[in-house]
Formats: C-alpha cells, structure tokens, sequence
C-alpha cells in the first residue's frame, strides 16, 4: 500500500505540472473553461473564455499549438470574458487551453473538445459518488483508475460527474481527483456535492454552468448545500438563462448532487415548472414520495439516479431522436 501510494503521489505531480495549474492544482489565470466543465466545439466555431487577465490564448494537444483571436470585454467582477474564434481546419479531440502575457503563462488540461460531427444518436456515462476518500486513497485510486479505462475504451461521447467529487473537500482529494482525471480521453462535467465544499470553485469555478453537445442541451445545478439551490444565493437567476440558453435543442437534460422538495422555489421554477427539463440526472433523491414516484414533486421532470461509483457501478445513457434511455448502473467494461 506504501508503494502504492508514492506512485499516486508521483503521477500526481507529473500531471500537475504537465496542467500548468497552481502548485496545488488550482486554477490560475484561465477559470473557465477547464476540465470539469469543458466546450464542446466544431471547427471554425467560436467559444467564450473566462480569465482574471487578457492574455494571448491558445489551444495545446501534445507539442502542437494552435493560437486563437480572441475579443475582450470586461465583467464587473474585475475578469475578463474572452471569444475565441477557432479556423475551419482544427482537427478534433481532446485540447488544453494555454494562456501567455509578460512573466506569465497559464495553462489548463482537457478545456476544449473539438469535434467534426456530432452524431445524431450517442451515449454518455454517468458516475455519482467518486469515492475518493482520504484514508483509503490507493484502493479509490484504483477503482477510479479501471474506471476511466473503460471509459476510454467505451463508445460514451463524455461523462457526467454529479458528486460528491470527494470525501472531504481536502486539498489533497482534489489534487488526486485531477491527477486522474488527466488520463481520461473523453470530457468530463463535474458538478460538486456537499462533501466537496467551497474548495470545488478553487478547482472547477463553479457547479452551475450549461453546454450543448449536438442537438442537446445539459444544464448543472448547484444543491451542495444544506438548502439546496437557495433563492437568495444568487444561483436562481443564472439557472434561467441556462435554462434558455438550451431550451432550443433537442432535449434538455439537467444534472446535480441531489433533488429536494426544499430546493429553492424560484430554482424549481425555472427548471421545473416554467420550460420543464426532459430529466434530472442526480446522485441523490431526497423524499420516499419522490423516490417512489420518479419525478420531482413540483412538475412532471423524471428524476435519474446516478450509481455510485464507490459501489462499483456507472450507468451508461443513451441518446436518440425519439427518447433517452438510461441503463440499468453495472460494472465499469460490463456490457449493456
């Protein structure tokens, strides 16, 4: 278990460094986007960054750069918000976003993920608790490690990661959580859960965001705390706009740590009620009357239980033009 543990250690520092974040894995000048919530994009679109500073951008896929012309617009916060417009002849995958300005450079792994098509059909996983919990780190390792290797090696297009991320919002988990997640070959969105704290946003930005895959639309809600997806933390008004933002596509399918009858009214109504969502992916159901019923308790939304991954179980979707069909959670590499 020793020798275990010093080679997670000494993966973790390779891929720290090979991600430019902080010393300890943190964001630095780019926060958004980054491997917990990366863009989806097919050559020649453009995409929105965030940064604490301008700064010459580039996309970074092994010893290849490919730079990007990028207009700036300042936010009241004191960032900068960035569109990047990228040429007709980005070859696809996985890249890194790379950020330069005088005595400085920033860079961040998995960020943008570059595809020709998006196929009409698809699947996606989808994991809940991660289970890396600190006193057992080498066998959590190691599960989450087989797991990404069937992931990799699966037809799933990305995963979704409803939290808890960790076991106790520990520097270290998290440092171990990326050090891992650098190996994944697919994007990977995140959302954070109540053992994950205010320290996710040092690593991820935030747990509230949306993105588009194709013809669909996905939206992350932020429940990690004990009200979850309070009115009057702020989190209500973003939830609308990323509830438009998606309402043209295809389906709408939302995605956070849990579902609760006490969830902010406004939040319900604006995922809900208002431009319902076609699901509600989470890694917990609060309520016998929701969990019996299958949908939440102000509206008609489905509610979908990701497996956790500390019991061994992922669940794979599958996306069509008639229906989502959510498999039954198996074994990582277990056929469906």
């Amino acid at each position: 278990m020793n020798r275990l543990k010093v080679v997670i250690a000494a993966v973790l520092l390779v891929s720290l460094a090979a991600s430019a974040r902080g010393p300890d894995g943190a964001l630095g000048a780019i926060r958004e986007p980054n491997g917990g919530m990366p863009v989806a994009i097919q050559p020649a679109d453009s995409f929105e960054v965030l940064l604490r500073r301008e700064a010459q951008l580039a996309l970074v896929r092994g010893q290849s750069t490919v730079p990007l012309k990028v207009d700036w617009t300042s936010t009241d916060s004191g960032r900068v918000r960035g569109r990047c417009k990228t040429g007709p002849d980005l070859a696809p995958g996985l890249y890194g976003l790379e950020a330069q300005w005088d005595g400085g450079t920033d860079r961040v792994g998995r960020a943008v993920y570059v595809a020709r098509t998006y196929a009409a059909n698809y699947l996606f996983v989808s994991i809940g608790e991660m289970g890396l919990d600190g006193q057992d780190q080498g066998e959590a390792a190691i599960r989450l490690k087989k797991t990404i290797k069937a992931l990799n090696a699966s037809p799933a297009a990305f995963a979704v990661l409803t939290g808890n991320q960790t076991a106790h919002g520990a520097a270290m988990e998290y440092q171990q959580l990326l050090a891992l997640l650098a190996s994944c070959k697919k994007p990977t969105y995140l959302c954070a859960g109540p053992a994950d704290g205010v320290r996710f946003d040092t690593y991820f930005s935030r747990s509230d965001y949306s993105f588009t895959w194709g013809q669909d639309g996905f939206l992350a809600c932020d429940t990690r705390d004990s009200l979850p997806a309070w009115d009057l933390d702020g989190q209500a008004g973003r939830l609308q706009r990323w509830r438009w933002a998606i309402k043209p596509q295809r389906w709408s399918i939302g995605f956070s740590y849990q579902y609760a009858e006490r969830m902010g009214m406004r939040s319900q109504l604006a995922l809900f009620i208002d431009d319902p969502l076609d699901y509600f992916l989470v890694s917990r159901i609060a309520g016998e009357k929701e969990q019996q019923s299958g949908h939440v308790m102000w509206g008609t939304t489905p509610l979908i239980q990701a497996p956790s991954l500390t019991a061994g179980r992922l669940r794979l979707v599958q996306v069509k033009d008639e229906e989502v069909t959510f498999a039954e959670p198996a074994a990582p590499g277990t056929s469906h």
